[in-house]
């Protein structure tokens, strides 16, 4: 434990028990220091910028690299897919409104209202005409994964031309449009946003047409633009692309590769070792002074036929260099690389080599960071929007709500995506029958986290028991679904034999 020293040992001779607790409080502090005293001679480099001047020289930088890698590297491509696929799915967020009456209870014809006319206006979510509300959110996902942030200007009323019955329509841009480094300390300007008291955002200088040469920012006010990042330090106003931090492993990674690729394809290459017997491997004269027939090199391909003279000797030399096996390094790199974008490392690579409770584990490890994801994408982008289409589609009469709607719960609603996969269905659905039992999942979520709409399956579960008891089927059907139901054991799910 160490030496005690003079001060110590005055302190513990008066009270060994405080002397003893001086000691290894001393220890402690004595250890945190030498973690911080280089062991090399060579102190690792230390981060001593603001998150504002970092953003300023490197969050454009690094977006830029993250996409020419999404083009030219399928890896990246890839990984980039399995993010957008399971945070927001096929068909984009679920919404669930939940408004309430005045008595508590929820107003559900109001709801399935606000629900069908959501769902046609996400025909022409976007003001261009062609991105859908589906695809704008999983571009929008995209784009907080690579380029770290992604803008998106509100248009509401105003005489604007909106291509459905709602006055609402939103225009998503890449956040090369709110350049990072421009700074206005007189103004309180900075990272292209305008700062106010209590360092609140006050709103964005948006460059409309990057081509433009010397085009003045046009100012746009905070509550017209929606901004979704992901961000890592607390006084940072830009996002930072989450591929930041492997970047370099995925140069490294095509290095790599580039490397074996040459090397084995110089292992497999045979060269060809042709000995003429008394012939001239150059240009020369003869012994009659005249020149001699220039030998033409000779063509190795996969179908070979060779004249060749009487005393000529063949002999083939192969590489003794052999392509070692990268397996090993590449995966090791690909988990980085993956791990870093927070993508299912076995789903990007598809190399399933691993135990099933190793494979469900880092299946579940990546669902947490999906459900973050998603979450993040709610609170910033999505919640928002859907507040304000909805606050444009009642002023504007599209929706008529009722009577004695409480108008505190107008917004309420819940916003679901895909859920984690199972491999065993018959597990899955009995999980969800238990839940559902003791009151931990109500129905209607579960079937929203499967991407499902809940009023037209509930409508057409309605529809077919009513049409199943007029046929006098009920029974009939209750025992072939009891006869072929997968019963289980204690063997792991396993059908009995």
């Amino acid at each position: 434990m160490g030496s005690m020293n003079f001060i110590d040992r005055i302190v513990a001779y008066r009270d060994p028990e405080k002397g003893l607790a001086r000691m290894q409080a001393r220890k402690k502090l004595n250890a945190s220091y030498e973690a911080l005293t280089p062991k090399t001679g060579k102190r690792p480099p230390r981060e001593k910028k603001l998150a504002k001047e970092l953003a300023k020289i490197s969050q454009l930088p690094l977006a830029q690299q993250a996409r020419w890698f999404e083009e030219n590297y399928p890896i990246i491509a890839t990984a980039l897919d399995e993010v957008v696929k399971n945070v927001i799915g096929a068909d984009g967020l679920v919404v669930q409104p939940q408004p309430k009456l005045k008595d508590g209870t929820v107003a559900t014809d109001f709801a399935k209202q606000i629900q069908r006319a959501y769902e046609k206006s996400s025909r022409h979510w976007c003001m261009d005409g062609r991105t859908s509300r589906a695809d704008s959110e999983q571009l929008i996902c995209r784009a907080i994964v690579r380029d770290g942030e992604i803008f998106s200007r509100i248009y509401a009323f105003d005489g604007h031309e909106y291509l459905g019955d709602v006055p609402f329509g939103i225009e998503p841009f890449e956040c090369d449009h709110i350049p990072a480094d421009l700074y206005d300390k007189k103004n309180n300007i900075v990272n292209g946003f305008k700062l106010g008291e209590y360092n609140r955002t006050k709103g964005y200088y948006f460059v409309p047409d990057l081509t433009a040469f010397a085009q003045k920012p046009l100012f746009v006010e905070v509550q017209n633009v929606l901004h979704a990042r992901w961000q890592t330090r607390i006084g940072g106003l830009r996002g930072i692309s989450k591929l930041a931090p492997a970047l370099l492993s995925i140069h490294n990674l095509k290095e790599y590769e580039d490397a074996v690729r040459l090397g084995r394809l110089v292992a497999a290459r045979i060269v060809l070792v042709h000995k003429k017997a008394g012939g001239q491997y150059v240009p020369g004269q003869g012994d009659d002074g005249e020149e001699d027939e220039y030998d033409e090199p000779l063509s190795f391909e996969y179908g070979n036929v060779l004249e060749a003279n009487k005393n000529d000797e063949f002999q083939t030399l192969e590489s003794a260099k052999g392509a070692e096996s990268a397996d090993v390094y590449m995966q090791h790199q690909q988990r980085n690389v993956t791990g870093t974008i927070g993508a299912n490392n076995s789903a990007v690579t598809g190399i399933y080599n691993k135990s099933y409770s190793a494979q469900r584990q880092e299946m579940i490890d990546r669902w947490a960071g999906y459900i973050i994801l998603r979450a993040l994408m709610v609170r910033q982008h999505v919640r928002p929007a859907y507040e304000g289409w909805l606050n444009a589609a009642t002023l504007s009469k599209t929706l008529v709500p009722p009577k004695d709607l409480d108008w505190s719960t107008l917004y309420d609603a819940s916003f679901t995506g895909p859920v984690m996969p199972w491999i065993d269905p018959y597990k899955e659905a009995t999980s969800i029958k238990i839940l559902k039992d003791i009151g931990m999942l109500p129905l209607t979520l579960a079937l929203a986290q499967r991407g499902l709409d809940v009023s037209s399956i509930l409508e057409m579960y309605k529809q077919e028991k009513d049409e199943m008891e007029r046929l006098e089927l009920t029974e009939l059907l209750s025992m072939v679904a009891d006869e072929n139901a997968n019963k289980t054991d204690s063997k792991d799910g396993k059908k009995d034999e």
